[in-house]
């Protein structure tokens, strides 16, 4: 008689529901369909076949993009489909770069903070440079007082990166705001000759001098690791 029992659960094989996986209690509780909770690709949706088209151990039943590897399930809008089969990670109305859709149009220069014409994020401004705070608008109504609701790819310094999404304290375009930068900003700190003698790289405000304004941009950004690398 067969008394296999592969996972030494106490439960043998043929009545395991999760032959490969201890599971004593045999749980199956979130959706009921024969597969235990152990080993289920999809815990919370019934697939007793456990689909999984794409391999990446997220079953099609319950996988934002059955059909694209992405084990993570990065999903930036929270809709639907996740990021890498998604043609707006924003859900701004702007194409993420290189991607066409009809839901969306153009190139994205924010493609994981929204600024297109659905919807936008408010900025404040700070001399000649707006920056991102983060909140999600579709007028200036949604922002507080002094600040201002981008959804047309502002871009202030023409760098094709969005104000929005733009690290200004990131110096040495490595994506990151790190020691580095301090000490390009320490260097620079307290110049006011920046008009007259330039170049001025943490003269961020464009104001001409390095004083507090800068520095206050400088520690609101410091320890970013998302920051876009400028083209």
């Amino acid at each position: 008689m067969d008394q296999e029992d592969t996972d030494g659960d106490e439960i043998g094989d043929v009545c395991d529901n999760c032959p490969f996986d201890n599971n004593p209690g045999q749980e199956d509780l979130g959706d009921g369909d024969g597969v235990g909770d152990a080993c289920d690709n999809c815990p919370n949706d019934t697939n007793p076949n456990q689909e999984d088209t794409d391999e990446d151990s997220i079953g099609d039943a319950c996988d934002n993009c059955p059909d694209d590897y992405n084990p993570s399930q990065e999903n930036n809008d929270l809709d639907e489909m996740g990021d890498v089969c998604d043609s707006d990670d924003d859900n701004d109305g702007i194409c993420d770069p290189g991607e066409t859709d009809p839901q969306c149009s153009g190139s994205d220069n924010c493609s994981l903070t929204t600024n297109g014409p659905d919807r936008g994020t408010c900025a404040e401004i700070i001399g000649n440079i707006a920056r991102g705070t983060g909140v999600i608008c579709y007028s200036d109504n949604y922002c507080e007082s002094g600040e201002m609701c981008q959804m047309n790819q502002e871009d202030c310094n023409n760098n094709c990166i969005g104000d929005v999404c733009e690290c200004y304290a990131d110096f040495d375009n490595d994506s990151n705001v790190y020691p580095s930068d301090l000490s390009i900003f320490l260097d620079e700190y307290g110049r006011t000759d920046c008009l007259t003698h330039p170049p001025c790289e943490t003269d961020i405000d464009g104001d001409g001098n390095v004083y507090p304004s800068d520095l206050s941009v400088f520690l609101a950004e410091y320890g970013r690791t998302d920051c876009p690398v400028i083209p």
